[in-house]
């Protein structure tokens, strides 16, 4: 059984649970995010989730993101999730930590950002596809139609571009 990092609601370790809890309300848990940026050409990578996944299938997403495992925190959870799904190791930067909630899930989730040009390693099992956006169609994107990405995506998306953190 795989468990995951419980928090109360100012994101303080209380415990573990089993990552089975997730979807369920009963917990709060930590969440890693990266916004992965090609600077470049003004692009960011988003991955569409597998339609097989538990929350929000076959949505689109940023370019990495998992859930907090036990005695993990959100740098380590972030480091071991890009490697899993797009096969890199980069240079992270966090940028900020939100709290989250809808009718699946309560979380604390925490953003990071890094720079990418080169190839990916997909995690099959998770990812359906990936693909680069101009930064600004993306931002009009996911204002204009927020039902075709996962929702904290929207909001980390929502927090990044207007610069509240």
């Amino acid at each position: 059984m795989e468990y995951i990092t419980s928090v109360d609601e100012n994101d303080n370790v209380i415990g573990k649970a089993p990552i089975t809890k997730i979807g369920t309300k009963e917990i709060i848990h930590r969440g890693a995010h990266l916004l992965l940026f090609n600077y470049k050409e003004d692009k960011m990578l988003t991955q569409k989730r597998k339609t097989t996944m538990h929350l929000y299938p076959g949505r689109w997403s940023c370019a990495v993101s998992g859930t907090v495992r036990y005695n993990e925190n959100y740098e380590e959870t972030i480091g071991r999730e890009v490697k899993e799904e797009i096969g890199i190791e980069i240079p992270l930067k966090k940028l900020f930590k939100f709290s989250f909630e809808d009718k699946f899930i309560k979380s604390w989730e925490t953003v990071f950002k890094g720079n990418y040009e080169g190839e990916f390693k997909i995690q099959e099992d998770e990812v359906e596809a990936i693909r680069w956006v101009d930064v600004e169609q993306l931002k009009d994107d996911v204002n204009k139609t927020p039902e075709k990405y996962a929702p904290p995506f929207v909001k980390m998306v929502q927090i990044y571009f207007s610069k509240q953190f």
